[in-house]
């Protein structure tokens, strides 16, 4: 052991002396031929800086550079007084040598390289070395670059300077390393090797049986104090020694005590199996499906509702691989539950819906609900309660049948109305044409009471006309037939204009319909007749559920783009030049809060209307219920939207009944119908 410890010592010694001696010595080369190379890089730069002066001293004269002379000897000059330089030259803006130290090199070779005012390394020139070099470029006394000044030298120099340094750095590390490794092995052979010699001694007396070793005296207080401790723990082993023969002695009483816990551990084991019994019969006798896996995915616990509901018995369950079970009962849904399984097995807790024909060949549907359990040997265990939903899942797909055919018979019905609307257009067509000849040129023969009888025809053919285009209009939304003719469009005119239009069903009941407008309201791009259409549905509307001598606001706002409305606005529209609001309030009955969810729908109708109508014949009825839902679809194709609210108004108390609001933006986007 010794001679091992000695020689790691001796290794240690030598490369804990060596690698930071050669470090230094590689860093001192590196830091010598550094420096070296930037003196050398100073001189080239001084050499080169006093050729350009002279250069442009001659050129500041007007003479051109190719007719400079003694160039080629003030090259040679500076090379042979400075030994460490390779070459000197005067280089063109395309690079022919125009001067240099060696007029061989004049008018026949180019340097491989761009000339650079940093130092950079050249290779390739001839068959000359490698050479690090320098330019300073030349101008002409108009400041225009006339050539460059290059000076190099060989990468030799710097070569030689790192051999030198290399070898006079090795003798010195040699010395230094044999003086002081011969040192350090001396110290550790005396201080440290011995010491431990005769520690090893004592420690194989103490392991012979001897627990009374003689204490060796050492001059290192360290190995002293190890020594004293080898004494203490050699009286600590012989007083351990007698305390355990007395240990023996109380483990033979502690075999005894074991016994009678061993007996009562029985007697908690054969309470532990009456539990597990109840928790079976508990098990066996619940209304859901349970099953329980073990951690290699095999069914350990399969109940008596399990057996009922899968028609399986229990015993060709158990130990099954419960995906391989799934997959006997031609369950498509294998690959959810595989991912449910899993999940569970990460996050505790998963559910999945499952179709299986059992053997009867009743169809049935389960849900899964599972959850991770720890068991008694922390075995992770997976318990799955399935729930039988055959009978909601039936429920749940009459449901969606009958969905299915309220949307067919929604299409019929919009067909239904579509085909009535055009084949009672062409009758009433006729029927108003003729009445209105009839009216026209032969009024003067037509009895007088007859002439009375035919203005209620042409009057109830004309609210038939209306309401059969609205029909049209409404089959036409819900189709997306109808495109929009889009110009700018003064919205202010168009109310003022849809205002006078009304005001001979106002004036037979003496209501009054004010108009307050926005003078900074812009024209918005919109389909003008399409806007006028939905406008006089508000107004008619405003007309018919507003009592005699009733009032109807007609009011405008412009939104600026850096209003809080506009930004919280949902138009669909180039929201940046704003957009604009129109409202349409009156002090009639009102709709019913619980109503104002609905008044949208196709025929939909609301109001008591019976409460306050004139004798005219156009208002005793609440109309198909077309009108709202006609104003709202105009409005979506215009990008903008329609709402119920009584905000923006001055006087509440004058307009208590309905407020229309219809937000437009001035550059609405292209709404797809």
């Amino acid at each position: 052991m010794m001679t091992s410890l000695k020689k790691r010592v001796q290794l240690f010694a030598f490369f804990a002396l060596f690698i930071p001696l050669g470090l230094g010595a590689i860093f001192d080369v590196q830091a010598v031929f550094g420096s070296y190379r930037h003196s050398l890089s100073l001189r080239l730069q001084i050499h080169a800086e006093s050729l350009r002066s002279d250069i442009e001293k001659v050129l500041n004269l007007g003479l051109p550079i190719t007719d400079i002379a003694g160039l080629n000897a003030r090259c040679q000059d500076i090379v042979q007084h400075d030994t460490d330089l390779a070459y000197c030259l005067v280089e063109s803006l395309n690079g022919q040598i125009l001067f240099a130290h060696d007029p061989s090199l004049v008018n026949t070779e180019t340097l491989p390289e761009l000339p650079s005012e940093l130092l950079q390394l050249v290779s390739g020139f001839r068959d000359w070395d490698d050479f690090y070099d320098i330019g300073v470029p030349i101008y002409d006394s108009s400041r225009v670059l006339s050539g460059w000044v290059r000076v190099g030298f060989s990468v030799d120099v710097l070569r030689d300077l790192a051999r030198a340094t290399v070898v006079r750095n090795l003798v010195i590390l040699v010395l230094m390393f044999l003086a002081i490794y011969a040192l350090i092995v001396v110290y550790l052979q005396r201080y440290l090797l011995a010491p431990i010699d005769r520690l090893c001694d004592m420690a194989r007396q103490m392991s012979d049986g001897d627990f009374y070793p003689e204490a060796p005296g050492l001059t290192t207080r360290e190995f002293q104090v190890l020594s004293d401790h080898f004494v203490a723990m050699a009286t600590s082993l012989a007083e351990r020694d007698e305390r355990i023969a007395a240990g023996i002695e109380e483990l033979e009483r502690s075999n005894y005590l074991l016994q009678d816990a061993y007996e009562a551990q029985e007697n908690i084991s054969a309470e532990l199996k009456r539990n597990q019994l109840l928790y079976q019969s508990l098990v066996d006798q619940a209304s859901e499906a349970i099953l329980v896996c073990n951690a290699n995915d095999e069914i350990q616990l399969f109940n008596c509702q399990a057996e009922r509901f899968f028609e399986i018995a229990a015993q060709d369950a158990l130990q099954c691989n419960l995906i391989n079970f799934f997959e006997k009962l031609g369950v498509r849904e294998i690959d959810r539950i595989y991912e449910m399984y899993q999940g569970v097995l990460d996050s505790g807790v998963g559910s999945e819906e499952f179709v299986f024909v059992a053997s009867t060949g009743v169809q049935r549907t389960g849900l899964i609900s599972a959850v991770s359990l720890r068991g008694a040997s922390d075995e992770v265990l997976v318990q799955m309660i399935i729930h039988d939903i055959t009978l909601d899942h039936q429920a749940k797909l009459n449901l969606e049948k009958s969905a299915a055919e309220l949307t067919r018979l929604n299409r019929m019905k919009n067909s239904f109305l579509g085909m009535v609307s055009h084949e009672l257009k062409t009758p009433l067509t006729i029927i108003l044409g003729y009445a209105d000849l009839l009216e026209v040129q032969k009024l003067a023969q037509i009895d007088p009471v007859l002439k009375d009888s035919l203005g209620h025809i042409i009057v109830a053919a004309e609210r038939l006309e209306r309401v059969i285009q609205d029909m049209v209009d409404a089959s036409d939304l819900d189709g997306h037939r109808i495109e929009l003719s889009r110009g700018m469009v003064d919205l202010n005119q168009l109310l003022r204009d849809c205002s006078e239009d009304m005001k001979r069903l106002t004036s037979d009941r003496q209501q009054s319909i004010k108009v307050d407008l926005d003078a900074s309201l812009p024209p918005v791009n919109a389909d003008s007749a399409r806007l006028a259409q939905m406008f006089g549905h508000l107004l008619n509307n405003a007309i018919k559920f507003t009592p005699d001598q009733g009032h109807i606001l007609v009011k405008t706002l412009f939104l600026s783009p850096d209003s809080e409305a506009a930004k919280n606005c949902s138009c669909n529209g180039d929201m940046t030049a704003g957009c604009v609001e129109i409202i349409v309030a009156d002090n009639g009955i009102g709709i019913p809060d619980e109503e104002q969810d609905y008044v949208f729908d196709k025929f939909y109708g609301s109001g008591p209307i019976g409460e306050h109508t004139s004798s005219r014949v156009s208002f005793k009825g609440k109309g198909v219920g077309l009108g709202l839902t006609i104003v709202q679809g105009i409005v979506e194709l215009h990008g903008g939207e329609v709402w119920i609210d009584k905000e923006h108004l001055s006087d509440i108390s004058d307009y208590s009944g309905t407020a229309f609001h219809v937000r437009l933006p001035v550059n609405s986007l292209v709404v797809q119908g």
